[in-house]
């Protein structure tokens, strides 16, 4: 019978190797597949606290901050309504946003 160590190390081993094949065919740069530095989605250093729509900028952006730290495909895009003066942020959408867009939800 293997040795337990002897058994990790080859399920180690395996579990690399599939880490390669995905990257293969994500088509991942060594940058784009390393883990991510600091505070991860959902993962809280320490707890946010109730945010909410009257919480000061500063909280909000803190809060939001910490849920994307991880992600490097989204961002935050300000946008102000030359109408009424409304200002706001909104994800990143490839293409720009636009009313009645299928993939915009």
């Amino acid at each position: 019978m293997p040795q337990p160590t002897s058994r990790l190390t080859a399920e180690l081993d395996r579990l690399r190797r599939e880490n390669q094949r995905l990257r293969r065919l994500l088509e991942l740069s060594e940058t784009e597949a390393r883990l991510p530095l600091g505070t991860q989605a959902a993962w809280f250093d320490a707890a946010p606290g109730p945010v909410h729509a009257g919480s000061p900028s500063e909280t909000k952006v803190a809060f939001f901050a910490t849920l994307f730290a991880a992600r490097r495909d989204t961002y935050g895009l300000r946008w102000e309504s030359s109408r009424t003066g409304r200002k706001s942020w909104v994800p990143a959408v490839e293409g720009g946003f636009r009313k009645g867009r299928e993939d915009a939800r």
